[in-house]
Order: structure tokens, then sequence, then C-alpha cells
């Protein structure tokens, strides 16, 4: 009879060795982020579809730490949830278009 027990526990130990080896690989290869750190500035979202939208643009003041919503003539200030839901596409047809980090 086959100990079921001690088969999950090999797979699961192997599993976590994976784990280990793919974290440790993740970390080499964005190792020279640390070095170079970028923080994000800006964000502009599409709102629409492929033939038609609107677009609008987060720009974050990191003097005050505020956001800010730059939509045609009206500049509101935002909590920087509402900058990721939009540019997550947690809000309908919104998604982010380009992205502007600054160092």
């Amino acid at each position: 009879m086959i100990d079921y027990r001690n088969k999950v526990h090999e797979q699961v130990k192997e599993l976590q060795e994976q784990i280990a080896k793919y974290q440790s690989d993740i970390s080499k290869a964005f190792s020279h982020m640390e070095t170079n750190k970028y923080t994000l500035h800006a964000i502009c979202v599409h709102d629409g579809s492929a033939e038609s939208g609107h677009y609008y643009t987060f720009i974050k003041d990191h003097n005050q730490g505020k956001w800010r919503n730059y939509n045609d003539v009206r500049v509101t200030e935002v909590e920087e949830a509402t900058v990721y839901e939009h540019a997550n596409g947690e809000c309908g047809m919104k998604t982010a278009y380009w992205v502007v980090y600054i160092n």
C-alpha cells in the first residue's frame, strides 16, 4: 500500500524548494533596480474602447505628496487609491495608457 501522506509531504518539500529557487532567481534578476530607484510620477488613463474614448492624466506633486487629476480644463486632487483604481482597470473601461517614472 502506498503511503500517501509521505508522498504528499515529499511533493510539498519539492514545491517549497522550487519556490525558494524562483524567489532567488527573481531577486537576482531585479537586483539592479535596487541601485536605480524610480518613482511613479504620472499616469495617462484611457476611458473607453478601441474605437473611442477620453484621455486624462494623473500627476503626483512630490513636494506636497498629492495626486492631481488633469482632465481637460479641470484639475482636482485625488486619493492615491483612486489613481491606481483607474490605472488598473477597476473602474469600468478605464486603464493606464502610459506611465512616467522619475529618478
